[in-house]
């Protein structure tokens, strides 16, 4: 495995098939990889005042706590160790049970998706450690879409993408149809 993804998070990885290439892929891999999409089932937050745009970018630094968590520090503190993390964001569809996010990242934090979502109030479905009040699914509901990067050997660029579970949509949809009821 050339990179990882959360326990319980499904999609594309990467494996090389040679040492080398492992190797050339790892040392490379946050200039090599031009895009890393996920698709994430979130908590709508239950207070109307707490939604955010249907679009957006959320840029803020990440720090991680005594149990190597990731968390965007609530105030400045030169003490806190942090680093820059920059999630792009699109709600694909939002009732008010759940939010569907397609999110593109610049930046791979450790959990940086998570804490991201969790400090903007909305929770990955299935997410115990960031505290979640659903699990829908019985695992966290994130999904790496798609992953583009720069190949090793012949220098192209190569993209791989698999779609979210559908049942993801399904809940969605039974959740609005419900509410519509």
């Amino acid at each position: 495995a050339v990179h990882r993804l959360d326990k319980e998070t499904s999609g594309v990885m990467v494996f090389a098939l040679s040492e080398p290439v492992k190797e050339k892929l790892m040392n490379n891999w946050h200039k090599d990889v031009t895009e890393r999409i996920y698709i994430a089932v979130a908590e709508t937050p239950k207070n109307k005042r707490d939604y955010i745009e249907k679009e957006g970018t959320i840029d803020l630094p990440l720090a991680q706590n005594a149990y190597h968590l990731s968390y965007v520090p609530k105030t400045h503190d030169p003490s806190i160790k942090t680093e820059n993390a920059r999630t792009h964001y699109k709600i694909l569809n939002s009732n008010s049970d759940y939010s569907i996010f397609e999110l593109q990242l610049d930046t791979g934090r450790k959990n940086q998706i998570r804490a991201h979502l969790s400090y903007m109030k909305y929770t990955l479905a299935g997410d115990k450690n960031y505290h979640s009040k659903t699990n829908p699914f019985g695992r966290l509901c994130l999904h790496a879409k798609s992953l583009a990067f720069i190949h090793p050997v012949n220098g192209k660029e190569v993209k791989f993408e698999v779609g979210a579970p559908v049942e993801w949509y399904k809940l969605q949809k039974e959740k609005t149809s419900s509410a519509k009821s």
